[in-house]
């Protein structure tokens, strides 16, 4: 377990309270993780089903591109998926939803990528 002060746990009890927001958060959530999943689908990468805030992708040989190139590419534009050191997980990388303009700027760059 782990200890919360008092200011915490009243903080906690309203974020569980605010049911809009977190339909809001909900909905954001899944129409940006639709939306990379399909685009990701059409550059001939292989997105993971996802319930998450998050979209795990694997890079297949057939693409031309390894995951740890597209990912130096990625921060070279301040873009920064989750990458793994995990052997099986090195043609992978993973990424977080973020804000429309997060998402429209990860969209774009990925679609020049492999343009």
């Amino acid at each position: 377990s782990f200890p919360v002060n008092s200011i915490a746990y009243a903080a906690g009890v309203a974020c569980v309270k605010d049911t809009a927001h977190t339909e809001k958060v909900l909905k954001h959530n899944k129409r940006w993780t639709d939306k990379l999943v399909s685009e990701f689908t059409s550059l001939g990468l292989n997105p993971y089903p996802t319930q998450t805030n998050f979209v795990l992708v694997q890079f297949p040989e057939s693409c031309g591109k390894t995951a740890n190139e597209i990912n130096q590419q990625l921060n070279k534009h301040g873009i920064i998926p989750r990458q793994f050191a995990v052997s099986s997980f090195t043609d992978k990388l993973r990424f977080t939803v973020g804000n429309d303009q997060e998402m429209e700027t990860t969209l774009e760059v990925m679609n020049r990528l492999f343009d």
